[in-house]
Formats: C-alpha cells, structure tokens, sequence
C-alpha cells in the first residue's frame, strides 16, 4: 500500500528521526514536529541531502504538543496543503528517572507531554485520516506494561498512555484505520544517555524503523494491537 503523507512528532531527534529518515523513503511529503526550530531543520537537511530531488515534500512544525492550539493550527496547515493523513507517528515524549524521588511538577510533566500531548496530536489528525488508507504508531514504552522502580513516575504516564491507546485501538479499527502500540525497552538514543543499562545492550533505533516498515507492509485485513520490544539482556 501506498502511504502518501506522514507526520512524526519528536521528530528532531532519537527515534523520531529515524523514522522520519525511514518514511521519506515511502512518502510523498513529511511532517515533522518537535520543540526545537533548529534540531528539525538538521532532520529536514539530512532527509533532503539523503533523497535529492526524489524526496518528499518536507514542512517542519516547531511546537509543544502540549498546546493543543498549536498543535491543531499546525495540522490543519498541512492538511490543507496536502491533502489527508496516512501515516501518524504519535512519539513526543519525555524522561524522568525515579519514583519517591520524582516530583510533583516532574510527574506533571510526564503526565501532560506523554499522555495529553498524544491525546492532543490524535484528536487533530483523526478527522484527517483515510479509511483503508491510514496508520497511527503510537510509541508507548515497555515501561507502560511493566514497572520498575527507577521509572515508576515514567512508568505512570506510559500505563496511561498504553491505556488510551488501547481504547482508540478499539475505535478507529473498525473504521478502517489500524493502529499498533509499540512498547520497546531501552532504546539507544540521546534520552537514554546516563542510564546505568549499558548502551551496547540497548535496542538501536532501526529495530523501531523495521517494525514500522514490517507492519506497513502486511495485508490490509492483518492488524496488530500492540508489540513489546525487550532488550535481551535486561530480562
């Protein structure tokens, strides 16, 4: 199946990137949203040196997903230049390590960029999604199936956010749209730099591009519900 237009949140970095890298080779156009003007300029330069004059059509959107306003106003701005939404990337996300040590504006934090910026990201491009056509990747975490104590605060907003996933899993599906969870444990990117998990034992970045690149391809009665990704030897 052809997927004509795509946006990726937390595209500026980590696995937003790497997806947006993987899906310039499947797209017709991107749009990628992030915090930072200058880091998704970067992505939008390597993905353009990358493709040369066969690449897709890029817009890059500097915002908080937080602000639903902008977040709607951004969409609708692509939407309107482009045409419906086949592939969403759901993937803002943010970090804090601990449990008793977290605090409340920590956790509030999480709470808002992991489960209400998605919520405000979904909510906007569902009226733009096309039936038998469309796809929506939510990148939850292993986190928010199973808790640990040096990320229960993280843990929390992940359980959320696997929750209400789920609920839309059960709502969009039977319209035509499909839509996977993904729930990978450490990944090697820039946000995991520190952890006390040793780097060369993370899961790179392309495993999260193959298994997007994997279900995209199956046949288009196959959905799948949610997949959880383990570092082997974390178990």
């Amino acid at each position: 199946m052809k997927y004509k237009n795509a946006i990726i949140t937390g595209a500026s970095s980590g696995i937003g990137r790497a997806v947006a890298l993987s899906l310039s080779k499947r797209c017709e156009s991107l749009a990628l949203i992030a915090r930072s003007k200058d880091k998704l300029a970067a992505v939008q330069a390597e993905i353009e040196e990358l493709s040369g004059t066969e690449g897709p059509s890029i817009r890059t959107y500097s915002l908080d997903v937080c602000d639903e306003v902008e977040v709607v106003s951004a969409i609708d701005e692509y939407v309107s230049e482009f045409g419906g939404v086949h592939i969403l990337f759901n993937n803002a996300g943010i970090y804090f390590q601990g449990l008793q040590g977290v605090t409340s504006d920590q956790l509030d934090q999480m709470l808002r960029v992991n489960i209400l910026g998605a919520f405000h990201v979904l909510q906007a491009v569902i009226p733009h999604l096309v039936p038998e056509e469309s796809y929506v990747f939510h990148l939850s975490s292993r986190s928010g199936k199973i808790a640990r104590p040096n990320s229960g605060a993280y843990a929390a907003s992940k359980f959320g956010f696997t929750g209400l996933s789920e609920a839309y899993y059960q709502d969009l599906v039977p319209t035509g749209i499909k839509l996977t969870s993904l729930c990978p444990s450490f990944i090697r990117t820039p946000m995991t730099q520190g952890f006390a998990f040793p780097q060369e034992d993370m899961i790179d970045v392309t495993d999260i591009t193959r298994t997007v690149d994997y279900l995209l391809d199956l046949s288009s009665e196959a959905v799948i519900k949610e997949i959880v990704i383990e570092c082997r030897k974390s178990l």
